[in-house]
């Protein structure tokens, strides 16, 4: 109202002034007449104006006080990115150092990258030094292995060695280290070479006016294949009849031959002599192998003679020999003074008989065990009862008529006397049937 009340006073003041100024009366007093209207209008805008300024003060108030809360709001934000440009500062700096120590890191890296290509060289400067050590190695030992074929070799067949035959216990020695260290091939072109030189060598002149030497010279080399093959390995003689007969290889015969050699040598010149003697006596069985390990060599010796009678083509089995030249002189002539031929004395077809009789004897060796070997509180109690097993598993069965098989010596290792069969294999085919037709070795 002050306002206005002000406004009231200047525009009266002005109509004066206008009433003073000489301006046309009946205008001026017109004019004057509406003056009050108009107040009330402008008195009337001046109040709504009068209102929104009041509004706007009031909105402008909060407004104010918005913007203060929005200022320190503004303030907390700008105090909290503050805070948190310290905390990426602080952030940038621990990158900055951890990208340091990547670099150290990678540094480290590459240094040992650099040791591992070192060592790696170095491997393989070792991995090669190695091998040429492994190389010469292997040159040495197979000089060694062939150093001791050759010495044993020799010792078999020297002159003192093999001036007795029967049997031919000197050559065992050199035999069984050529044996056990030559290779299923090597030990079977020795035989080949042995049987070849029975059967291939000619007769001289000279022979014919000294036969005794020149069979003793063949007879060396047919004792020799005989020890070789008797004392080889099971395992040597497995493999040499996978390879060689079975699979039809180069020594095929030979191989064949060779069989029948290692099956006269174990029967005649040491199974048969350790179970001689074995029998009942007085309804008590009585043997010279008084110890179960005594009976365990024998069975040993005995299963190999099983491993050849057990093959498939045992009936094939056999060895025939031409080379030799006169009569056995060991034997007496026959009814019509007939003598045999050395060749058919050292001929020889497989018989099985002989190893079964050689498992009966054992079956009674064990049973003539003392008791304190048997006694199954004792220490070896196991060990016989094992034996025992073995013996059972190749004896016959009990009433099938195999106890009517008789003791019989296996026949003719070189330098023994040999049984009467003289029929042997057709060993181009050992799988065919046996003919009586001659078989070369």
């Amino acid at each position: 109202m002050n306002i206005m009340n002000s406004f009231a006073t200047v525009f009266s003041t002005g109509m004066a002034v206008v009433v003073l100024s000489g301006c046309n009366a009946t205008k001026a007093l017109d004019a004057t007449q509406s003056v009050p209207g108009k107040m009330d209008q402008t008195n009337e805008k001046m109040d709504t104006m009068v209102n929104k300024m009041d509004a706007t003060n009031k909105g402008m108030k909060e407004s104010n006080a918005n913007m203060g809360t929005m200022i320190g709001e503004v303030k907390k934000t700008n105090s909290n990115m503050d805070t948190m440009v310290g905390e990426v500062k602080k952030t940038n700096g621990g990158m900055e150092t951890m990208v340091d120590e990547v670099k150290k890191t990678n540094g480290n890296m590459d240094t040992m990258v650099d040791e591992v290509k070192k060592t790696n060289s170095n491997m393989d400067t070792m991995i090669s030094e190695v091998n040429k050590t492994n190389e010469g190695m292997a040159k040495t030992n197979l000089g060694i292995h062939r150093q001791t074929l050759q010495v044993s070799l020799a010792d078999m067949l020297k002159e003192d060695n093999t001036r007795f035959l029967g049997p031919p216990l000197a050559m065992m020695p050199g035999a069984q280290i050529f044996a056990l260290e030559a290779t299923p091939a090597e030990l079977m072109q020795l035989v080949y070479v042995f049987l070849s030189f029975v059967e291939k060598t000619p007769q001289t002149d000279k022979d014919g006016e000294n036969p005794d030497s020149f069979n003793h010279a063949k007879l060396v080399r047919l004792s020799a294949a005989s020890v070789l093959a008797g004392l080889a390995p099971q395992a040597t003689v497995d493999e040499i009849v996978k390879s060689q007969i079975i699979q039809g290889g180069a020594y095929q015969q030979a191989a064949v031959a060779m069989l029948m050699l290692r099956f006269q040598f174990i029967q005649q010149w040491i199974v048969k002599p350790k179970l001689e003697g074995t029998k009942f006596e007085q309804g008590k069985p009585v043997s010279k192998l008084t110890t179960p390990g005594m009976i365990a060599e024998v069975v040993q010796y005995a299963e190999a003679l099983s491993a050849i009678t057990d093959l498939p083509f045992a009936s094939q089995i056999g060895i025939q020999i031409t080379g030799l030249i006169g009569d056995d002189m060991s034997k007496e002539p026959d009814s019509d003074g007939k003598r045999k031929s050395l060749n058919e004395r050292y001929s020889e077809k497989l018989n099985p008989k002989y190893v079964n009789s050689d498992w009966k004897d054992l079956g009674k060796a064990i049973q003539a065990l003392d008791p304190k070997y048997t006694d199954p509180k004792s220490d070896s109690a196991q060990f016989v009862s094992a034996l025992q097993d073995k013996i059972l598993a190749h004896l016959p069965p009990a009433g099938s008529g195999g106890d009517q098989v008789p003791v019989a010596p296996a026949g003719p290792a070189p330098g023994a006397p040999a049984p009467d069969a003289t029929t042997t294999p057709s060993q181009a085919n050992p799988a065919t049937p046996a003919t009586k037709e001659p078989a070369k070795s």
